[in-house]
């Protein structure tokens, strides 16, 4: 988990096509309600408060009971993307400490799967080789389904949903000198 501005991520390999993380959210008691965007959905917890909006009149995201979920997705060829969970809210959001609530019960859930890299207690089989992108850079830890452990045993290469082309343009001539296609189309 790595703080940002505002709230936390949570970074997980996951296949593309999975539905165990929004899932996840799906089952929460109280159940929020979906909102399903072009990479994932994104949950709001209405029964901990409604959408905020900051002094300025504009929608505040982080004083709101909401969690982002980013799918992963295929980039090319042998290259997909993270899977993301924002946790929006920050501590002193109206519901705050709900949310705190949900994100612990999450974070539970999720140190039942597979650590894959972690920055203070690198795990027996550390797979941050087949990471790239800002997921280096930022994640303190990342975290694998089955799905994504043996995708990553079978050399599955995995970037942030924001990683730009000349972040894929490079890995992809890392992975020509490996031998491994790159140029292929993103698969469906």
């Amino acid at each position: 988990m790595a703080k940002v501005a505002r709230g936390s991520v949570f970074w997980i390999v996951d296949a593309p096509g999975s539905e165990l993380l929004p899932d996840w959210f799906r089952n929460c008691d109280p159940a929020p309600r979906e909102l399903a965007h072009g990479g994932g959905s994104t949950f709001h917890f209405n029964a901990f408060g409604p959408l905020q909006r900051g002094q300025d009149g504009e929608f505040a995201a982080h004083l709101s009971p909401l969690v982002n979920v980013f799918t992963p997705t295929w980039v090319r060829g042998a290259i997909w993307t993270c899977a993301e969970v924002h946790f929006l809210t920050i501590g002193s959001a109206p519901a705050g400490k709900e949310m705190a609530r949900i994100k612990r019960q999450f974070s539970a859930w999720l140190s039942s799967r597979h650590v894959i890299a972690d920055r203070q207690n690198p795990p027996v089989e550390d797979f941050s080789y087949f990471l790239a992108g800002s997921i280096i850079n930022f994640a303190s830890r990342v975290f694998a389904t089955d799905a994504g452990l043996a995708a990553l045993r079978s050399d599955q290469f995995v970037v942030d949903r924001s990683a730009n082309e000349a972040v894929i343009d490079t890995l992809c001539q890392r992975l020509r000198l490996l031998g491994i296609d790159c140029a292929s189309s993103p698969h469906g």
